[in-house]
């Protein structure tokens, strides 16, 4: 059966609004009265109540939707699907209880997150499992829908604390209280639509829970609503009202329409809110503005929506407003307030992104005939993936999308980015300009006055977007508290003026109240393409700023692109200092010189614009840190204001700004939105650019047909690729012994897994693209299935769906001729759904996308290796992926800058470098450029980094998060560094030579690993420094000794900060090796599981997080200086200061940053004196607050102490350590094994050497400190 026989088509759709989200408290002190209005009366001068009895449905005649098991069969599997498996979700864990002491924290603290979770969590759940259980009809949701009705029903009121007013000054829901708030409303309506979907249903577990829900909302909703006249939100006296009238009268009928068994209540009822929503229309502008802003039109047009086709519905098409201009006006207001994208604009409580209801949108647009809105409507739905089952809202909104999608579906989509609306009620003008998209400007100002519901003091403010993508911007609000809504709200610096894009007069910002409004305001448009809005904006100041007018007249300009802001004001003094306000998206340019400010988006640097100032004003700006979370998910966590001050010698005066997308000035700054010296990458990614370029044939993921024959022909003749290619069969073949792949977290993470399957496909895949073998084929075929048929690839741990995506995308493009065209069909569809679109939800991008570690490489080059699979089915996903990659990736590229040091060590050089690597390949394959990846210079000076790191014994110089020795197999990732510079240091031929049953279990970078050996061309090896140096954010020098000497010398020593990401207390520490012993050893790492599972919060930076108590992560476990026996300041930069080279190669590390003041001058020295002496000198001012230092070197030697210094032995040889500056110092040996905590890591043997020196040992004001290792 077709869904639309889920339409009753002898009934009109009714809806109501429910969308459970935190909302206002109208207090009476912003219950201003609108300007006198004509009464309109719509709703009752539509019918008498006489009609209205006649007309109404008997109450089990009206049927909006079908009920359980009636036409739910023609919705489609993957919307079931979607909607099953979130209340599979949920399906028996515990019903969240609510306390007192919850309820209380409203009025204790003003904070109303912790209750509303609770709150909002239960009916999110009821609502999910009904659906369910409509969906599945197999009674397996009962239960849970039983337990979770009763738990509503049985709490003590519906009304939350936030909106408890005076009757719950005690902080707990007053005995005997009767009111309808907003959520109450929402709450019967909820049960109301339960029992209407499920009553049969609910009568097999138990006739009691209907009931329950029918007692429930009698006494909670029906009875107070229909007997109390005193409810603010009723108007009936006097009030004047906002959203929470249609928002809860939408809810009450439903309740109404359901519920009410009586006639003449239900009659009496819907006529009394027919009369609140008039109360509501009569002082609606007339132009259909909602001065609450875009974000509370679902809560003010769409529940105005749902209430009125319900009723339509109910009345049988009698009582229809859809003919009148007003209700036609609130709905079109929605996409004439767009912006691009989720941008809208957002004055008062408004927040600048918004993701109004595709389902009210459309709907709306139906109802009033307007083809733009439903085209709207039907974008918005592709944003929102409804046909995917994403449906959102309550009860009642999911199942009018249900009803609507086959309409939704039919419509040709299409993004409103209207030219222009004027909005003459509510003085509110939008202007967009035409042309290149980056040019493209927008302009939102606004007249008004500060009375306004859910007022801002911004009369006479505007913004400014560029491109789609806010430059000058309004903040919006942020998490609504206690204060928003009480005589404290303007205390609040986002309602203040002086916050907005305003003027501060004196000293003196803007006023509240209907009196502080713009006056004399005049609009005109031309047919030239400019457009004209002034207003005089001085009534919006107190007297006590001294103004008699200041006049702002905007000049939007479309044919250049442009807005003239020009500024004519009257003082009542002479030199009245002014200061204009700007607030900014993105950190400004100033350039006072030229009277000149360069603004850019923060998210989006090619949105740029110029905006000029006016001469002799001087112009400043200040960051302001976001630390509120709802401001957070829309701008970050920074914001800044520019601040523009001036003053006029006259009484009079005049200035103007012009704020351009065309200026000269931005043609450098687009062209590198990075600053001086970061990497640019080539991005010309567009679904144009995707179409043009993209290889169509397959394979063209690291492989292509001509990289395919070139490795099918080395296979025939390089030793190194058929040795490597036999290791890769062998591991083919026990992985055919093992059982397929299940999720299985572990701790927070399938990475594991995710790993496994990369490692699996790119094998697999190999082998059959040159065998063909059909039993490797069948195995790719199934794991496929397997992981693709997982519920999620766990975007909370983001890295599992990068490297999962890695791995399907791979497999897909080697194999996917060959696999089941439904294999195909599901691998694709978990590519975008568990890949690619959860990649976009801020809740899990906002660290890595423009991150600057390994994080950065990895989840880029899974989503890019996805998008190009994807890429004929999705060509605008996969474009915006491949152009957002391209512009995030060199935030973690500069890290390599100057020199190539990976800031966090050589392990995770091999992850992050190895998917820079895998991502440069598949580009260069799929579209024959790596679009810069392989010319930046840094990046591919880190393959030096590599090798030095990699001491004679085999270890790591292992600082940071590293591991400890490397692979005996040769490094796959350094083979690609070979074949693209030719240097034959970076190939290890003897490595991928040895037998390849002993090279045991690969890398899963071995697959592209072999098409980069085929690609390997002979060679000479470069020469590796004997002493090198490398700055960034983690400066290391490493000295050797000569291979001829054999005496195997090793120094790695570093500088640096312990908040770089993986990064230690260890800034000064070194490792030391001679004769392929390692003397001086780092602890380095230690598996994060093991600690994480016990609660230990590893991955808190701040100066006593708990990080830093264990032995490798703070000083104590390094071989460095600690004084005060103080941990080291983890902000504290360490840098090289003196490097030198030559027979007796030396480096300085300047450590005074690391001892947070202790000593103003720090520094320590390492000197090469032979190949078998090192020198450590330690340089230091003595300072007052200096009480002892303590020389520090953890070794796993076994230590004899003698006078002066000590003997190290281990394997048969021996290391003396020796105190030039101090011999008669006491050297202590302090066993680390075990360890001194039980989470630290146990490494045998392990111990620290340390001299304490107490600070009246040094006579002088500056002091050293001098040892040396040397061989024996």
């Amino acid at each position: 059966m077709h869904l639309s026989c889920f339409f009753y088509r002898q009934v009109r759709k009714p809806i109501f609004a429910v969308r459970q989200i935190a909302c206002l408290m109208m207090l009476l002190f912003l219950c201003f009265r609108m300007p006198a209005q004509q009464k309109r009366a719509l709703l009752q001068s539509a019918c008498t109540p006489e009609q209205l009895t006649q007309w109404l449905l008997p109450q089990g005649a009206w049927q909006p939707f079908p009920r359980w098991g009636e036409n739910w069969q023609g919705i489609s599997q993957e919307v079931k699907q979607q909607q099953i498996e979130l209340a599979e979700a949920q399906l028996g864990q515990p019903i969240p209880q609510i306390t007192a002491t919850t309820l209380l924290d409203f009025s204790r603290t003003g904070n109303r997150a912790r209750n509303e979770a609770l709150y909002f969590g239960r009916r999110n759940r009821l609502a999910q499992a009904v659906v369910a259980e409509c969906m599945e009809g197999q009674g397996r949701f009962m239960d849970e829908i039983a337990d979770l009705i009763w738990a509503i029903c049985e709490e003590s009121w519906w009304v939350i604390p936030a909106h408890y007013g005076q009757a719950g000054k005690a902080g707990l829901p007053p005995s005997g209280a009767e009111y309808v708030d907003l959520f109450a409303a929402e709450t019967g309506a909820l049960l109301a639509w339960t029992h209407y979907l499920l009553a049969a249903r609910l009568d097999e577990v138990s006739p009691v829970l209907n009931q329950k829900i029918l007692e429930a909302i009698e006494q909670r909703i029906l009875r107070p609503a229909l007997q109390h006249d005193d409810f603010w939100w009723m108007g009936l006296q006097g009030q004047s009202l906002n959203n929470w009238t249609p928002w809860i009268c939408s809810n009450w009928l439903a309740c109404v329409l359901i519920a009410e068994k009586e006639p003449e209540k239900r009659q009496a009822a819907i006529y009394k809110m027919m009369g609140c929503v008039d109360r509501f229309l009569d002082p609606y502008p007339a132009d259909g503005g909602c001065d609450e802003g875009p974000g509370y039109w679902g809560r003010a047009g769409a529940s105005l929506y749902e209430f009125l086709e319900m009723l339509e519905s109910a009345t049988q098409g009698r009582v229809s407003l859809w003919e009148q201009p007003l209700i036609q006006n609130m709905g079109s207001y929605i996409y004439k307030a767009h912006i691009g994208e989720d941008y809208y604009i957002n004055f008062a409580d408004a927040s600048a992104v918004s993701k109004p209801s595709a389902t009210m949108v459309f709907g709306y647009g139906q109802k009033i005939g307007d083809s733009t809105m439903m085209a709207f409507g039907s974008w918005l739905a592709e944003r929102q993936e409804l046909a995917a089952g994403q449906l959102g809202g309550n009860l009642s909104r999911k199942l009018m999308a249900l009803q609507k999608l086959p309409a939704i579906q039919a419509t040709q989509p299409r993004e409103a980015r209207l030219e222009e609306s004027w909005f003459p009620q509510l003085q509110l003008l939008l202007c967009r300009s035409k042309g290149k998209a980056q040019e493209e400007l927008f302009l939102a100002a606004k007249g008004g006055h500060n009375a306004e519901s859910h007022n801002h003091n911004d009369v006479g403010s505007f913004m400014l977007y560029a491109g789609g993508k806010p430059l000058l911007i309004d903040v919006g609000v942020e998490t609504y508290t206690r204060k928003t809504f009480s005589p404290q709200r303007y205390e609040i610096w986002t309602m203040q003026s002086q916050y907005h894009n305003l003027p501060t007069i004196n000293g003196v910002m803007q006023a509240p109240g209907e009196d502080y409004k713009a006056q004399n305001l005049q609009y005109q448009q031309t047919t030239s393409g400019r457009s004209t809005f002034s207003l005089d904006i001085a009534p919006a100041y107190p007297d006590s700023a001294g103004l008699s007018s200041w006049v702002r007249t905007f000049t939007f300009d479309r044919r250049k692109n442009q807005v003239m802001l020009e500024e004519s004001y009257r003082f009542e003094r002479k030199n009245t200092p002014f200061t204009l306000s700007f607030m900014v998206a993105g950190k400004p340019l100033i350039h006072q010189d030229l009277q000149l400010i360069l603004l850019r988006n923060q998210q989006d640097k090619r949105a740029v614009m110029a905006m000029s100032f006016p001469k002799g004003m001087k112009a400043e700006y200040e960051p302001i840190a976001i630390e509120d979370s709802r401001l957070q998910s829309v701008w970050g966590d920074t914001l800044f204001r520019i601040l523009l001050t001036g003053s006029s010698p006259r009484l009079s005066g005049s200035h103007r700004f012009v704020y351009s997308t065309t200026h000269p000035a931005l043609e450098d700054l687009t062209l590198n939105p990075y600053p001086a010296g970061w990497p640019v990458l080539q991005n010309p990614m567009s679904v144009s650019y995707l179409r043009r370029h993209l290889r169509r044939e397959h394979p063209r993921l690291i492989l292509n047909p001509r990289l395919e024959q070139q490795l099918k022909a080395k296979l025939q003749t390089e030793p190194v690729v058929q040795n490597y290619y036999a290791a890769i069969r062998l591991n083919a073949d026990d992985i055919l012994e093992q059982e397929l792949l299940e999720r299985k977290l572990i701790g927070r993470r399938l990475l594991p897994t995710s790993r496994e399957m990369l490692y699996l496909m790119g094998v697999l895949s190999m082998v059959y693209r040159i065998e063909k073998d059909p039993r490797i084929l069948a195995r790719i075929d199934r794991e496929i299935q397997a992981v693709c048929d997982f519920s999620d690839w766990n975007p909370s741990h983001f890295l599992d769906v990068a490297e999962m995506s890695m791995a399907v995308a791979l497999a897909l493009d080697w194999a996917g001729e060959a696999l089941p065209p439904a294999t195909v069909e599901l691998a694709m569809n978990a590519l975008i759904e568990k890949g690619l679109k959860p990649s976009y939800n801020p809740k899990v991008n906002s660290g890595w996308v423009k991150g600057h570690n390994n994080w950065n490489q990895v989840c880029h080059g899974g989503m890019m290796a996805a998008a190009i699979t994807v890429a004929e089915r999705a060509p605008e996903l996969a474009a915006q992926t491949l152009e957002r990659a391209l512009e995030g990736m060199p935030y973690a590229l500069k890290e390599y800058a100057p020199d190539g040091v990976y800031p966090e060590g050589s392990t995770y050089w091999g992850y992050g470098t190895g998917y820079t690597v895998l991502t440069a390949a598949l580009l260069q394959s799929a579209f024959g450029s790596d679009f810069g990846l392989s010319a930046y210079g840094p990046f591919m000076a880190s393959a030096d980094f590599r090798l030095l790191s990699i001491a004679p014994s085999g270890w790591y110089y292992n600082f940071a998060d590293c591991g400890d020795k490397r692979s005996p197999n040769g490094d796959i990732t350094l083979a690609w560094f070979a074949a693209q510079t030719g240097n034959a240091a970076y190939f290890e031929r003897e490595r991928f030579l040895r037998p390849p049953a002993e090279m045991g279990k690969l890398s899963r970078f071995s697959a592209p690993g072999l098409v980069w050996l085929a690609q390997v061309a002979d060679g000479e090896p470069a020469d590796l420094p004997l002493a090198y140096q490398g700055g960034g954010a983690n400066p290391i020098a490493i000295f050797q000794s000569s291979p001829e000497t054999n005496t195997q010398f090793y120094l790695g020593a570093k500088g640096g900060r312990g908040s770089v990401n993986h990064g230690n207390m260890d800034a000064g520490s070194f490792v030391f090796e001679l004769e392929g012993i390692r003397w001086v050893v780092d602890p380095g790492n230690q598996n994060y599981h093991a600690l994480e599972k016990t609660g230990f919060d590893l991955w808190k930076r701040c100066q006593n997080c708990q990080r830093w108590t264990l032995l490798t992560k703070n000083n104590f476990g390094h071989s460095t200086l600690t004084f005060n026996d103080a941990l080291h300041a983890v902000d504290g930069f360490a840098p090289i200061v003196d490097f030198r080279a030559g027979s007796q190669p030396r480096v300085t590390f300047d450590l005074s940053a690391v001892f947070g003041g202790d000593s103003s001058k720090v520094l320590r020295t390492f000197v090469k004196e032979s190949d078998r002496s090192l020198l450590i000198e330690d340089e230091f001012e003595v300072s007052d607050s200096l009480r002892q230092i303590t020389w520090q070197l953890m070794t796993t030697a076994e230590v004899e102490l003698l006078p002066g210094g000590a003997i190290l032995r281990q394997g048969g040889k021996s290391l003396r350590l020796s105190n030039l500056s101090h011999p008669a110092m006491h050297i202590s040996v302090i066993s680390l094994d075990p360890p001194p905590l039980l989470l630290d890591r146990r490494i045998q043997g392990l111990k620290r050497i340390e001299i304490r020196f107490p600070a009246y040992v040094f006579e002088g004001e500056r002091e050293k400190i001098r040892l040396r290792l040397s061989g024996e």
